[in-house]
């Protein structure tokens, strides 16, 4: 998702939750990216955060609990705190 997309409001929200869905909440895939780039999957994960945070996509709170904890989880292996 572009900065243009997301100041235009031009993605609507069940395209974040499907991306949310897709790549962060299902553990393979997010297994997956996060072991050939785990820049790119905290990176999804905080965009994803933001999105809802400047009022993009009105997630529910237990989605925004698991990003929260995901996001957390791939700062912390990528600063070498946990494998």
């Amino acid at each position: 998702m572009s900065i243009a997309s997301r100041t235009a409001s031009a993605v609507d929200g069940w395209v974040y939750q499907g991306v949310a869905e897709t790549y962060l909440l299902d553990e393979a895939m997010r297994d997956r990216i996060a072991a050939l780039n785990p820049h790119a999957a905290a990176a999804m994960a905080g965009r994803l955060l933001e999105a809802h945070d400047r009022g993009f996509w009105d997630a529910d709170e237990t989605t925004l609990e698991q990003l929260r904890a995901i996001y957390a989880d791939l700062e912390d292996r990528l600063e070498g705190v946990t494998q």
